[in-house]
Formats: structure tokens, C-alpha cells, sequence
């Protein structure tokens, strides 16, 4: 059976429920390409050929981003190539409590093929979700 979801259903619910908009978040992930050459070129009129320079690598990581419907931003994850234990997620990812050149603010993860399953699921909600329920006194979480 397949359900239809639309928004005046999304709007009933919200009142029927008695929701609050920080209670209603939008959760999404997407793959960013390290390398990501331009579509533009710039060269001098009449150039028989342009170059474009990248560097043939398909590396790529997965970055979740999540807002609730009153706008508020949750923290975002990253997931990089690699295992759990490995190399990436013992030596280069930011340990607690360690200085390092990673931004502040991001959680990072680690995952063989850089995507999110069941595992870094958890990690998010771990780490981003309850957290982010505790913090803003989140009743429904």
C-alpha cells in the first residue's frame, strides 16, 4: 500500500499532534565530490584550447544536514571513507578533547563507502539528535 503524503495531511497532523515547529525536523544527506571542476572556463578570445585542471579523483564523502521547521540549523555530520577503527578514524578525524585543524561544530564519521547506514545513523543520533533534544528541552524526542 502506498501512502500519499501531502502537505495539507503534513499540516493536520502538526495540529492534531499539538506540534511545535522546533519538534519537526527535516533530516537530508548528500555526496560532495572533493573534486568538483567548474563549468566555466575563462581563456582569451580565439584559444583553440582551453584547459580545465582537476585531478581525476572520484573521492567523495556524505554530509547530513538537518532543520527544524522553525528554521533552527542542527549541528551537520560528515562521513568520510574508511572503518570504524581504521587509520582515518583513530589518526585524522577530531578525537574529544584533542586540537586539531577540523572546524568546530561538525561531527565526523567514518564509513566504507562514505555513506550513512544503520551505524552512522546511530552515530547521528547520538551524537546530533539526543544532544540536540537535551539541550532545547525537547519533550518529544
Amino acid at each position: 500500500m502506498v501512502l500519499k503524503f501531502s502537505l495539507e495531511r503534513v499540516n493536520s497532523a502538526i495540529e492534531i499532534y499539538n506540534l511545535d515547529p522546533e519538534d519537526i525536523v527535516n533530516m537530508d544527506e548528500t555526496n560532495f565530490y572533493f573534486d568538483s571542476p567548474s563549468d566555466t572556463t575563462l581563456a582569451k578570445k580565439g584559444a583553440k584550447t582551453i584547459g580545465i585542471s582537476d585531478t581525476g579523483s572520484s573521492s567523495r564523502c556524505t554530509v547530513m544536514l538537518a532543520v527544524t521547521l522553525s528554521g533552527q540549523k542542527l549541528p551537520p555530520m560528515i562521513i568520510f571513507k574508511g572503518t570504524a577503527a581504521g587509520i582515518i578514524a583513530k589518526n585524522e578525524l577530531p578525537q574529544e578533547g584533542c586540537a586539531n585543524d577540523y572546524p568546530g561544530g561538525i561531527v565526523y564519521a567514518t564509513q566504507e563507502s562514505a555513506w550513512n547506514d544503520h551505524r552512522t545513523m546511530l552515530v547521528w543520533v547520538q551524537q546530533i539528535w539526543e544532544p540536540w533534544c537535551q539541550k532545547n528541552n525537547r519533550k518529544k524526542c
